[in-house]
């Protein structure tokens, strides 16, 4: 743990203030990847859609050119 602690920059007390073990920790980590694959999911679709409309929007003016 000491070694994670260090390399996040953070002091081996404040990290068991957040994870008791590893296996806590690994835990935490898992948890907010999870979540943001979750976001990310809801949020493709309105990216796609932002694409969609600027491929319109340059095919619109080409072919009015």
């Amino acid at each position: 743990m000491q070694q994670i602690a260090d390399r996040a920059g953070v002091a081996i007390g404040t990290l068991y203030l957040h994870a008791g073990t590893k296996a806590e920790l690994l835990i935490m980590v898992q948890n907010q990847k999870f979540a943001a694959a979750i976001d990310d999911a809801f949020t493709l679709p309105e990216i796609l859609d932002h694409i969609r409309r600027q491929i319109i929007a340059v095919l619109a003016r080409h072919l009015a050119a």
